[in-house]
């Protein structure tokens, strides 16, 4: 198997005005943020429309935490705040980077990190993980020859969209900022990753992505990432591919590594 394979692609039943740039799963319900609107849309686990929830702000990105039972949030008018708020969409803290002059750069992505207090937050040219609990952060990575728009943490590291020489590709990096298995997304653009999700059987990570074809119109692209051997993980020299479809219902129940044993997610469908 490829270490990131195609398995399915389904499209959004969306209005022609609907074009979605971020979302978030809590479980039970997906959240699609609109661009320059304070309202998130809101689907059942079967892709079907409920309605849509009214914001306190417009948000250029999203994310839900399943050991805290929260949303974590950016809004594109703050560069160094991340917003929480609770499962009804409300806003109750947030945590400011006193000192990190971001002011006037836009988060185009934030994700948990379910086995640690972290949160990965990434800038058009950065990537910072950074701690819930105290609001101090790291840098995992400073590029001037990309532009990156979406972030996803795998437990042993971060899949990454990025924008090089104006073609969007998946790469995945670790923890001092290395990547490689570089995969070109020809025919989409990816606006939002979803949290992964754990198979039990084949230890496989399962992503969902959203993202859009030539028309607008939003579809999600499930991908199947092995889960590498410690000293399988990929190597800092870069190989391309493309992502070829395979037959997979991907119907099995999924839950991250770090919850298997005691922890506190609820499997759910891929």
């Amino acid at each position: 198997m490829e270490f990131l394979e195609y398995i399915e692609e389904a499209q959004l039943p969306v209005n022609s005005y609907d074009s979605y740039h971020s979302m978030a799963f809590d479980g039970d319900y997906y959240y699609f943020l609109l661009p320059y609107q304070a309202r998130t849309v809101k689907y059942n686990s079967n892709f079907e429309k409920i309605g849509s929830v009214p914001l306190r702000r417009k948000y250029s990105c999203m994310c839900y935490d399943f050991n805290y039972a929260c949303f974590w949030a950016a809004s594109a008018k703050y560069g160094n705040k991340i917003f929480k708020l609770d499962n009804k969409l409300n806003e109750m803290d947030c945590i400011v980077f006193e000192e990190y002059q971001t002011i006037d750069k836009v988060i185009t992505s934030i994700s948990c990190d379910p086995c640690s207090d972290s949160l990965f937050v990434s800038f058009s040219d950065q990537v910072l993980e950074l701690d819930k609990i105290t609001g101090q952060y790291k840098v995992l990575k400073q590029t001037s020859e990309e532009w990156i728009t979406g972030i996803v943490s795998l437990g042993w590291g971060l899949m990454v969209v990025s924008f090089i020489e104006d073609k969007q590709y998946i790469y995945f990096m670790d923890e001092n900022g290395e990547y490689s298995k570089q995969y070109g997304m020809d025919g989409y653009v990816i606006k939002g990753v979803l949290q992964s999700f754990y198979n039990e059987e084949t230890g496989d990570i399962c992503v969902s992505m959203l993202a859009a074809k030539a028309g607008g119109y939003s579809y999600i692209l499930k991908t199947t990432i092995s889960t590498p051997e410690d000293d399988n993980i990929p190597s800092q020299s870069v190989e391309e591919d493309a992502i070829t479809p395979s037959c997979c219902n991907c119907c099995c129940c999924h839950c991250h590594p770090c919850m298997v044993d005691g922890g506190t997610w609820d499997k759910v469908p891929c």
